[in-house]
């Protein structure tokens, strides 16, 4: 601990040689800096109980990818870290995903089957001591595959009802021309114990229905929203155009409802469904402003789940001032230019990251930028194809009990980083009463940042931690948090948990240095 406070204190001596005055909304405190195994690298945060988190660490190799488990105390310092072994009746098999359910902690292990396309998948709980799976073990589903980095890299997909009584894990089945998609979906209580399963036949070509996710509610039915393509030539984009459904079935498997959820003729670009209310269901999202456009405004709605009907409507057209903001002189002439000649132009790669209730009955709707480019990398005087990984401002969307947009503004930051997934990219957020707390890597000269100020790329080589808080009328103040070149690590906010509403826990990382890192809000 004394270390972390030494570290805590160099950092803020950082902060000052840089020029800025730390922010005084927050408050850093790095743990023990502990040194991972070769090519042991931190994957995510996985969650708390007791007063212990649990981190998961990868390690790649030419057979097949590891995995070990750490166990981190409230000081930060890493108490236990073991590898897992994925196996089920004395079988070999690989990481299918974790779930922290009702207290628990288990493991999804994926057993291919021989001369077939498929993987069974069991789940087995960890013993949060020994940090090993152990107890019965339960088969929760089978996952479908083409390739064999499929099999290695296929996950379980899951969801845990509101009020964390019910699990749902769910597939899609590998789609065939001319048959209906199939997703198989199974429904358990905290014991694990299974309430229902049933391979369910939806009403669109399986090449032409893209699973979304499936949103579980506090009596057990099951809200599949998927993307109904508009041809066949989209099922291989990224990002495909097509119009969002919400298949909705009971307890029992049951069809019960289907629902639409384009609007107005946008075309809706990402969405979240909320089943909190018994008797609506709420979306929110983000729409383009024409099939080729980038994101043009924000949509929501309420839909009566009986009659299906949209009560309550709320769009946001972006305006221009607010789609260059941040923007590049070219871009924004371009943009400008665009306009006026009548073209619909919005931002570019804007994805739906949450969707968090207020007190109120009210949410907040919380996007980002994102997207990759090819590139060229040099090594050593070669040249090699690369990706580019860019992950820029934030858009933050008010929303009233009613359904209404009541204002919406944009956190800018610009993050670019070449052939690493972007991990030092995209940021942490804290909710806390009537404030958003958003920590993310920040080009120092950005630092303190005015609205005036033409906004420097971020890279992992040169960051500084940044801090913006939000308030309920959506004012930003934006400033410096530390400066994480005087660490030993680089913040890696994007691996974020948060413990409270007024802690928030991340890894860092530089070479073979690591440690925990917590954000403590003061108010």
């Amino acid at each position: 601990m004394k270390k972390a406070l030494a570290t805590a204190l160099l950092l803020g001596m950082a902060v000052i040689g840089y020029g800025q005055k730390a922010s005084d909304k927050a408050q850093i405190t790095y743990g023990e800096n502990f040194k991972a195994a070769k090519r042991l690298n931190f994957y995510q945060m996985m969650g708390e109980q007791d007063g212990k988190m649990y981190g998961l660490f990868m390690k790649a190799g030419m057979r097949g990818a590891s995995y070990s488990i750490g166990r981190v105390n409230a000081s930060l310092e890493m108490e236990a870290l073991e590898e897992v072994p994925f196996s089920v009746k004395g079988e070999d098999g690989t990481f299918a995903g974790y779930v922290m359910f009702a207290g628990k902690m288990y493991l999804f292990t994926s057993i291919a089957i021989k001369r077939s396309n498929e993987n069974d998948v069991y789940a087995q709980a960890l013993n949060l001591k020994s940090l090993k799976p152990e107890g019965p073990v339960t088969k929760v589903g089978t996952l479908e595959y083409k390739t064999a980095m499929d099999m290695m890299t296929a996950r379980v997909q899951f969801a845990i009802s509101d009020d964390g009584s019910k699990l749902v894990i769910y597939n899609q089945k590998l789609p065939s021309k001319s048959e209906k998609a199939t997703l198989e979906v199974q429904v358990y209580n905290t014991d694990m114990q299974q309430l229902w399963q049933k391979e369910i036949s939806l009403p669109y070509e399986s090449d032409l229905f893209r699973l979304e996710n499936v949103v579980l509610d506090n009596s057990g039915d099951a809200y599949v929203l998927g993307k109904v393509l508009a041809s066949a030539k989209e099922a291989n984009k990224l990002d495909p155009e097509g119009r969002y459904m919400i298949l909705a079935y009971d307890a029992k498997g049951e069809a019960i409802g289907e629902f639409q959820a384009d609007f107005e003729d946008k075309y809706i670009s990402s969405m979240i469904v909320k089943t909190d209310d018994p008797d609506h269901l709420f979306c929110a999202g983000f729409y383009r402003g024409g099939e080729k456009a980038g994101t043009s405004g924000t949509i929501v709605a309420k839909i009566n789940r009986t009659t299906k009907e949209v009560q309550t409507l709320g769009v946001e057209e972006f305006s221009l001032d607010f789609i260059t903001q941040d923007l590049p002189q070219a871009q924004a002439k371009k943009a400008k230019k665009q306009a006026d000649k009548g073209k619909v132009v919005g931002l570019r790669g804007v994805k739906t990251r949450e969707l968090i209730q207020r007190e109120d009955g009210g949410f907040l709707l919380i996007g980002e930028q994102e997207w990759t480019e090819s590139i060229m990398t040099i090594i050593q005087g070669q040249q090699y194809p690369g990706i580019a990984f860019y992950f820029m401002d934030i858009p933050v969307v008010s929303i009233s009990p009613e359904g209404n947009v009541e204002w919406a503004t944009k956190i800018p930051k610009h993050q670019r980083s070449e052939n690493d997934f972007g991990q030092f990219s995209g940021y942490g957020m804290l909710a806390k009463k009537d404030k958003l707390y958003f920590i993310f890597n920040d080009n120092p000269k950005n630092l303190p940042f005015s609205s005036d100020n033409k906004l420097k790329e971020m890279t992992p080589g040169d960051a500084a931690l940044a801090i913006a808080v939000i308030d309920a009328k959506g004012n930003i103040k934006r400033e410096s948090l530390l400066g994480s070149k005087a660490g030993e690590v680089v913040a890696r906010p994007n691996t974020s948990f948060d413990i409270n509403d007024s802690e928030l826990v991340f890894f860092g990382s530089k070479g073979k240095d690591n440690s925990f890192i917590k954000m403590t809000v003061a108010d």
